[in-house]
């Protein structure tokens, strides 16, 4: 019996936890990370009561432990040992948190659907943040936008960083796909996901992250795409067509409008970009990139090891720029796919790569079986929040927890809704 309550406590609070997660992501990098550690914890302890170990047969979870394993190992072969297992050795964090999500938090089969209730509450805040702080200045908790004047500024909206767009894009293609089935049940439900996809490509631009708006926009292609060829009736497809006509004039009116309000936020989006890429040898991204590269077939193998991009950078400072550790920019190549092969060589690369195999093999299945739209959406929605922070694009460290965390909720929720829905059939 006390066995029973114990289990039964463990489930009900894992589940709870995960409703409450999207606040925890708006509510910062130390609530979030410390909501990871209970579930992860919650996880360990009901396995170890139950002595219930089907969770390793799971090929996502065995890709995932041998790369992690890899990575522990490796940093025992590492000029500094201790500042390589800070990092790799807490990556197991993440692994566990996405399974509890899986196996344990999904025992409540209403799970998905409140995840998304909470996650609709929090964009519509951080959007509303948002634009408090386009309009007034700051936002409602008082913190100031980054540059003073209408002609260049950042918004930060809740966050310490300027990380705004960034969370807004990844929680933004959920929002967007979990309202798309609603097309299916009339098309007076176009309006209020043509409003809302609006609202979030507003903001994201506004928030003057480049990336973020770049993931965004390649994310919801992605998504519309998808679920064109998923649609079986034509009345779904022609609602998909007018959303993605309506937002796409939308976007022209608001560059037009945006010339007028913020003029620098035009510059940094589209005319900086665009320099940038003319004149990529003078990016500070290429110097990281091309540094980054070198370190990684300095040991192609085995890379130079966890956490020690800082140690290369500084032993070759030529190679990149004469601030090189100086600045915390430097700390890692700001591209996921490099940052991995520069610490962890090819070996390291290879098995991220099975790990993403096994995640997206699983998503692709799961649709293939689906003949109904609105099973697919929010799974495809919650499956590419996730790719989307995995895009070559400038990015910070896949091990920083702010950046890693929503994309291990993203992909322990995609689980979480393929695993519902199957024990439901």
């Amino acid at each position: 019996m006390k066995k029973t309550s114990s289990l039964n406590l463990i489930t009900h609070s894992s589940a709870w936890l995960a409703i409450l997660f999207p606040f925890l992501i708006a509510a910062g990098k130390g609530p979030a990370e410390v909501g990871i550690i209970l579930l992860a914890v919650f996880f360990v302890s009901y396995v170890v009561i139950t002595k219930d170990f089907k969770f390793l047969k799971e090929k996502w979870v065995l890709a995932s432990l041998v790369l992690w394993s890899y990575l522990v190992i490796r940093s025992f072969f590492t000029p500094d040992i201790k500042h390589a297992l800070i990092k790799s050795f807490p990556f197991i964090r993440f692994i566990l948190f996405a399974a509890c999500l899986e196996f344990l938090a999904s025992k409540d089969k209403k799970l998905s659907s409140r995840i998304f209730i909470a996650l609709c509450i929090v964009l519509a805040f951080l959007i509303l943040d948002g634009f408090i702080q386009f309009f007034v200045g700051y936002d409602l908790f008082g913190r100031p936008r980054i540059g003073s004047t209408t002609q260049y500024f950042r918004l930060t909206g809740p966050f310490s960083k300027q990380i705004l767009g960034t969370t807004i894009a990844s929680l933004g293609i959920i929002g967007i796909a979990g309202l798309i089935p609603l097309l299916k049940k009339s098309k007076n439900y176009l309006l209020l996901i043509f409003l809302s996809g609006s609202l979030i490509f507003t903001i994201v631009f506004l928030a003057g992250e480049r990336a973020a708006l770049l993931r965004l926009i390649f994310s919801t292609a992605l998504l519309w795409l998808g679920l064109f060829l998923k649609a079986k009736d034509i009345q779904t497809k022609k609602n998909l067509w007018l959303f993605a006509l309506f937002l796409s004039v939308l976007c022209l009116v608001l560059l037009k409008a945006f010339l007028f309000f913020a003029p620098g936020t035009i510059d940094r989006q589209i005319s900086s970009s665009i320099r940038e890429v003319t004149n990529s040898s003078a990016s500070s991204y290429i110097f990281l990139w091309k540094t980054g590269i070198n370190a990684g077939l300095s040991n192609i193998l085995f890379g130079i090891g966890p956490n020690h991009f800082e140690f290369f950078c500084k032993a070759h400072p030529h190679s990149i720029l004469p601030i090189c550790g100086n600045n915390q920019m430097f700390f890692h190549p700001h591209n996921i796919w490099i940052e991995l092969f520069a610490e962890s060589g090819l070996l390291g690369l290879s098995l991220f790569l099975v790990l993403l195999y096994t995640l997206a093999d699983k998503l692709i299945k799961f649709c293939a079986t689906r003949s109904d739209l609105c099973e697919c959406a929010l799974v495809i929605g919650v499956g590419l929040a996730a790719f989307q922070r995995l895009l070559p694009f400038p990015s910070s460290g896949f091990f920083k927890n702010w950046y890693a965390i929503p994309i291990w909720f993203a992909i322990g929720w995609m689980l979480c809704i393929i695993r519902t829905r199957q024990s439901k059939s």
